[in-house]
């Protein structure tokens, strides 16, 4: 792969992401400003909020952020599920059910044991800021490793599905960081004299991953792989890597798209006219508290001795016999008009980033049902907006994930029923147990309206599937596999129950070998004997013993 076609590439995409850079340099101003690196580069650790009067964007995203982390990829609960995807006769294996509960549970440990946690919380801020995000997953020895990328740095191409399948970033390293990226003898002439003489110079690279057009068959080395991975440097034009990857790397979710456009837009979007009028409006109306605190003040031209102190209890002399005085001068500003505009402009900022859905209101005396089902009714609200995410992010995320580990071995080897079975991700988060919970009501309902014809009739409950009930209902609520017996346990149980409820069933007598020697003779002369013999249990306690 040739340097300059690769870079050629990128500036293309650099000039179709032209428009989009301006719209995100002044949405981050508002809406995140510590990301506000697009048209204008601050400088590191500058201050990016001096020009803001009013935070509540700000405040909005984060909490949206926030969100979306606990609803879809709360750490502390495991969000999804591994299932078969076809209806076959696997479903009812135990040995393949375990096997994808385990599974999960490992991808699970995994998640947690990396640093995915802090790197989705970066790109939910960037989603409800930018409309677009980006996390790079890559593997780390055995481990995982996630980066969020800043949108800034990468340019996309969708496929003819409208999925994003390319991704182009551009990025800097060190010439110091290069040699131990990519070593001394990949790079070109001058990175190598800058890594001599001055290490800490900045370069440019891209990083072009993209589907291989051409793989050789039967070919399984990291240049033959589904995907490309090349890396080049902007300052030399060479190609210092070339590489490849099973799976897609980079995750680019948009959290709402346009037909006909790539990237995303945002809530950060749709609210800026309301976020730059509260700015305004807050800066007008701190002038006017100004104004009505510290009021300008009138004094006549003359007649005064010494200068006027306008100060806190500043005494001012003036000529007895005038009536020359200093007088506040009154605006007029209705400072409360101003404040009754802002809370307007706020609450439309806080709906456009579904504040008011996220947090419950409600009176003290609501009920704890009622309060688990104001919950459900919210969060199934945002289950049409946050379907996007598990499409673009979630899925790709997981089936990554499970690529790098099960290459690294940390899965556990899966039963032979589960060879050549297409597998499936079932989501199991609050958003989804919501989703399917209205499910669950249905049926609640439904055997309520049965319930009072079956007391009459009872033979018609023979119609319903009690155990596939029960198991519909558990599955569909998210509870875990192992907590169902199996199908032979619970025909063994229920056959042991049957038995123990028949007539006679206490009073069972063991086998005579199982009896001491004593009672075996005593026994055996009783039978025979056809008689009783003196000493001879009867039947009764002897079935007590046994």
């Amino acid at each position: 792969m040739k340097a300059e076609d690769l870079l050629r590439r990128q500036e293309q995409l650099a000039g179709a992401r032209a428009t989009w850079e301006s719209h995100w340099q002044e949405v981050a101003d508002y809406v995140l400003p510590r990301r506000a690196d697009i048209v204008t580069r601050g400088t590191r650790g500058g201050k990016r909020t001096d020009k803001l009067f009013d935070a509540t964007a700000i405040h909005a995203n984060e909490l949206l952020a926030a969100a979306l982390h606990a609803m879809l990829t709360n750490p502390a609960t495991r969000w999804f599920d591994l299932r078969l995807a076809q209806p076959t006769a696997l479903r009812g294996d135990p040995a393949a059910r375990l096997w994808l509960q385990r599974a999960g549970e490992v991808l699970i440990e995994a998640f947690n044991e990396s640093n995915l946690a802090p790197q989705l919380h970066e790109l939910y801020l960037d989603l409800g800021c930018f409309g677009t995000g980006c996390l790079y997953v890559e593997a780390d020895g055995g481990d995982l490793r996630f980066s969020a990328r800043h949108p800034a740095e990468i340019y996309v191409a969708e496929n003819a599905h409208g999925m994003i399948d390319t991704v182009y970033r551009r990025f800097v390293f060190t010439a110091r960081q290069a040699v131990q990226e990519f070593g001394a003898e990949a790079l070109g002439a001058r990175l190598r004299g800058a890594a001599a003489k001055t290490p800490d110079a900045e370069f440019g690279f891209v990083h072009a991953v993209f589907p291989r057009a051409e793989r050789g068959p039967g070919r399984g080395d990291a240049r033959n792989l589904p995907y490309a991975s090349v890396y080049v440097s902007v300052d030399d034009q060479v190609v210092v890597s070339e590489s490849g990857y099973h799976e897609f790397p980079y995750m680019v979710p948009r959290w709402a798209k346009v037909s006909g456009e790539v990237y995303g837009r945002s809530p950060g979007m749709t609210v800026l006219p309301d976020v730059k009028m509260l700015n305004e409006i807050c800066r007008t109306t701190l002038r006017a508290a100004q104004k009505a605190v510290d009021p300008p003040l009138m004094m006549p031209d003359d007649g005064f001795l010494g200068p006027v102190r306008a100060m806190p209890g500043g005494i001012n002399y003036y000529r007895a016999g005038t009536a020359d005085r200093i007088e506040p001068l009154v605006s007029g500003g209705n400072i409360g008009l101003g404040l009754e505009i802002e809370e307007q402009r706020r609450a439309l900022i806080r709906s456009a980033f579904f504040v008011d859905q996220l947090q419950l209101s409600g009176g003290p005396q609501m009920t704890a049902t009622e309060v688990l089902q104001r919950s459900d009714e919210r969060l199934r609200l945002l289950g049409p907006m946050l379907g996007r995410l598990q499409s673009e992010l979630l899925r790709p995320l997981i089936i990554r994930s499970v690529g790098i580990l099960g290459r690294a071995g940390r899965l556990p080897p899966a039963p032979p029923s589960l060879l050549g079975a297409t597998l499936q991700i079932d989501y199991i988060s609050p958003v989804a147990r919501a989703q399917r919970a209205e499910e669950v009501q249905t049926m609640a309902r439904a055997w309520e309206a049965v319930a009072p014809f079956a007391g009459a009739n009872p033979e018609m409950l023979d119609l319903i599937d009690g155990d596939r009930l029960l198991r519909h209902v558990v599955d569909r609520l998210g509870a875990p596999f192992s907590v169902l017996r199996s199908t032979g346990a619970v025909a063994k149980i229920r056959r042991e129950r049957k038995q123990a409820m028949q007539p006679g069933a206490g009073a069972q007598t063991l086998p005579a070998q199982k009896l001491p020697a004593g009672l075996q003779a005593l026994l055996g002369e009783a039978e025979a004997g056809g008689g009783a013999v003196p000493g001879a249990m009867p039947g009764g306690i002897r079935g007590g013993i046994a």
